[in-house]
């Protein structure tokens, strides 16, 4: 994962967007989150938190350390001022290197080096939840990818004949 993106405000409409490399692990095993003292109480227990790996931080978590409260920011004031119950985290995904090793990844969309060329920009997409890859999204940069990899049992779908993917499925019609 490349940078995070997050933003604080006062509420009044004005916003800074801060980027910082994440340095937490929490939601299974891959960094997803930037340490910081939130709450400001001098000790760096809280976190914003990518929840879903997109590189967009969706989560503000308060005293992570002892009983963390989570809250999130859907108007973009910057203020986090709505708390979300965070219930689960993320178990994973099972998938299988290009050498046939079975793999775990974090999540749905969690990063891995699937092409090999150091840098993990690639990932795992789990369509149906099922927590077994049904591809691998092959990226250049960060969160931005430029092929879909299709595993046994996704059909890949181009539903307007234009010659660009459209859909993939896990029902893929009979050929």
């Amino acid at each position: 994962m490349g940078g995070l993106e997050y933003w604080f405000g006062t509420g009044d409409g004005t916003t800074h967007t801060w980027f910082s490399e994440p340095d937490l692990a929490l939601g299974g095993g891959q960094l997803d989150a930037v340490a910081l003292d939130f709450d400001g109480d001098g000790l760096l227990d809280d976190a914003m938190w990518d929840r879903n790996w997109d590189g967009i931080v969706d989560t503000a978590v308060l005293d992570r350390d002892a009983a963390p409260q989570h809250y999130s920011d859907p108007s973009r004031r910057g203020v986090w001022d709505v708390a979300v119950e965070v219930t689960a985290e993320p178990t994973g995904v099972e998938w299988t290197d290009r050498d046939g090793r079975p793999q775990h990844a974090a999540g749905d969309r969690a990063p891995i080096d699937y092409d090999g060329d150091g840098h993990q920009t690639d990932a795992v997409l789990d369509v149906d939840h099922d927590g077994h890859a049904d591809a691998i999204l092959i990226g250049g940069e960060p969160n931005r990818y430029r092929a879909l990899y299709p595993l046994p049992d996704l059909g890949a779908v181009d539903t307007d004949a234009d010659g660009f993917l459209d859909a993939i499925t896990t029902d893929p019609p009979d050929a």
